[in-house]
């Protein structure tokens, strides 16, 4: 069974929330809504990687680079394929 820090856990249930409404979240969002430098964020974002639980996609727009977050539920799914809201907050850690 996986294991998850605090850490891994305000980062990962705050990206739930930021999906609810919305395609991806990114960094900022994630700082933002969790308190937490950008860099914290991604350290623990690499984290939740390596353990499967996010994704992210990484693309240029404009020439600025972009990077999505996505919860990844089953390895094969994600909160945007329209869970029901009762669902959702069931997936928090």
């Amino acid at each position: 069974m996986t294991t998850y820090t605090d850490l891994e856990k305000k980062v990962y249930n705050a990206l739930i929330d930021i999906v609810e409404y919305e395609f991806s979240a990114d960094l900022t969002d994630l700082s933002e809504s969790t308190g937490l430098t950008e860099d914290t964020v991604k350290g623990v974002i690499g984290s939740l990687v390596k353990k499967g639980k996010v994704d992210t996609d990484e693309e240029i727009r404009g020439g600025k680079r972009f990077v999505d977050i996505f919860p990844a539920l089953d390895s094969s799914s994600f909160l945007c394929d329209n869970y029901e809201e009762n669902q959702i907050q069931g997936f928090k850690l």
